[in-house]
């Protein structure tokens, strides 16, 4: 096995990160290892609803795809939701659970990914 490039990998990582803000937040320091804020679904348009601030609800979790239209499909790695894949769409759609689990998602998500 070829040796890892280190120093390019974390080069790499930045480059990224400054593309996507949603990316990068995710790796705030303790972001990931915070507990995830809900134990329920929170459906429907998500502006004032929660007592949980928008920008919070997404502690303790990581992004895994971008849907478009502020819409993000993460995975909740804290807390007794761990391992669920959940979409956040702040506009219409809220925080809810979306797969049981990454492998679920990740079938699904390879299914429905266009074929060439």
């Amino acid at each position: 096995m070829a040796e890892w490039d280190v120093e390019g990998v974390r080069a790499r990582v930045r480059e990224l990160a400054a593309l996507d803000p949603e990316w990068a937040t995710d790796r705030s320091p303790g972001r990931a290892a915070a507990a995830f804020p809900l134990t329920e679904p929170l459906p429907g348009r998500l502006g004032g609803r929660s007592a949980v601030p928008v920008d919070e609800l997404t502690l303790g979790t990581l992004v895994l795809s971008e849907q478009g239209c502020g819409i993000f499909d993460r995975l909740v790695v804290t807390g007794p939701r761990a391992g669920e894949v959940w979409q956040i769409d702040p506009d219409w759609g809220g925080f809810v659970p979306l797969a049981s689990g990454f492998r679920a998602w990740y079938v699904e998500w390879l299914e429905r990914t266009p074929k060439r």
